[in-house]
């Protein structure tokens, strides 16, 4: 997780004045088990911090739901303590309920800019 860190710290320095958005990673497996889960939350956390770190807050910050549905993300990485954050979701049993919630995410981080 280390080195995929620094990677991430790298990009960001390099081209977070550049882009809108940067997806830390893409498709965590975090259906296989809650281990996998847990390390994906962990990971989104101390990606957002190299980002910001490396490329200040200009820059929005794409995670992903780890396949786990939108009702297991409620309240994560929300603000006032994470700002600029978006998630891929990927998900058909939360249909409309899920994009009623990410709609009020895009516009509370588009109300940031």
């Amino acid at each position: 997780m280390n080195q995929t860190l620094l990677v991430l710290q790298a990009i960001a320095t390099q081209v977070g004045n550049k882009v809108s958005v940067i997806e830390l990673l893409n498709e965590i497996a975090g259906f296989l088990d809650q281990q996998w889960a847990n390390a994906a939350r962990q990971f989104w956390q101390e990606g957002y911090h190299q980002v910001r770190a490396a490329a200040g807050n200009n820059v929005k910050i794409m995670i992903g739901d780890a396949f786990l549905g939108l009702n297991n993300w409620h309240g994560y990485m929300t603000p006032p303590d994470y700002q600029g954050v978006l998630m891929d979701l990927v998900s058909r049993r939360d249909s409309l309920k899920g994009i009623f919630f990410l709609t009020m995410n895009l516009i509370a981080c588009l109300s940031n800019l």
